[in-house]
Parts: C-alpha cells; structure tokens; sequence
C-alpha cells in the first residue's frame, strides 16, 4: 500500500485489475518478501525472550487479552496502512500523507515509543481514538503489566476499534477503486 501512489500514477494499477484475484489481495500478497525472513525470525525470538522474563501473572485471561490484543493491534495497524494508500486514487502522489501516519521513524507511529501520559490530552485523544495507536501497545501493555495508570478500561475497547477500522478500511478502499480512473499510460 505505501507505494500504490507509483503504481497509479504510472498506469501499472491496471495490471492489478486484470488479475483473477482481488487487486486488494494481489496488493497484500504482492509485499510479502524473503527479506522479512530473518526480521521475523529475530522478531520471534525476542518477543519469547520477553514474554519468559516479564513478571506478568499468566491467567487464561491474561492470555486470552494478550491474543485478543495482538490480533487488534494487527487489524488497527493493516487498517491505518490501507486507508493511507487508498488516498491514492484521489490525490495519486500521497507518499507524505502515508509515511505521516505509517513512518517508523518521523510518523506519527513513532509517538507511541513513549508512554502515551507524557503528551497533552489532544495528543492522547489523537493517538487513542482518531488514529488509534496506542491501543496497539500502550493500554493493552499497561493492563497486562498490572500498572495503575487512569483509563486503563480503555484496554478493553481495541478489539472494538480494530473491528470497526477494519470495517471503515475495507468499505474505503472499494470506494477508492470505484473512484479508480486509469491514467491511459
């Protein structure tokens, strides 16, 4: 998704819509890569590291609200990116307006490195329920972790939000393809 921009704008979004599979599916597939291989793999294997070594109390609840939050961090994350890169059938070059709300490393992604109290109330509005990626981390971390930090309950309306983002992500993105005029290129 983050460079569909390019690909309309150099008419080879064409070739998605010729495919026998959904241009949506094709794209998604398209940017699996063996290069992630080795990120996944040592990915994998800090992430069991920390679960051995954190000092969380392992219930079937705190499982069940560790998947539960995985899963909606996932969603929320997939539905960010395709709602960035469907701009691109109305503005074609939104390479800023992606790499503003998905870059690692100067988005607004980045803001949630740090725990979320530190910013004003408008910026934690932001990050929880506008462009919600502190309900990627944060809330979920803070409530597994035990921490006694206000709104924690907050934690517990991810799935919802993932659900609904996933819901808005889809229904924009074919709304963005009905818009789709090809460039004639």
């Amino acid at each position: 998704m983050r460079d569909i921009g390019e690909r309309i704008r150099s008419g080879r979004f064409d070739l998605y819509l010729t495919r026998p599979i959904s241009p949506f599916v094709y794209l998604v597939l398209q940017q699996f890569q063996y290069t992630f291989l080795p990120r996944l793999f040592f990915s994998v294997f800090f992430w069991i590291y920390s679960l051995q070594n954190l000092q969380i109390k392992w219930t079937v609840v705190a499982v069940f609200h560790y998947c539960v939050s995985l899963l909606s961090a996932f969603a929320i994350f997939s539905a960010i990116t395709v709602i960035t890169g469907t701009i691109s059938f109305w503005t074609v070059k939104s390479e800023e307006i992606v790499s503003l709300l998905t870059d690692n490393n100067y988005g607004l992604k980045n803001f949630c490195d740090y725990p979320i109290q530190i910013y004003s109330k408008g910026i934690q509005f932001l990050l929880t329920f506008i462009v919600p990626y502190a309900l990627t981390g944060y809330y979920p971390v803070a409530n597994l972790l035990g921490k006694d930090y206000p709104n924690l309950w907050i934690a517990y309306i991810s799935p919802v939000i993932a659900f609904v983002m996933a819901i808005n992500a889809y229904i924009f993105w074919h709304i963005g393809l009905k818009h789709y005029g090809s460039t004639g290129a």
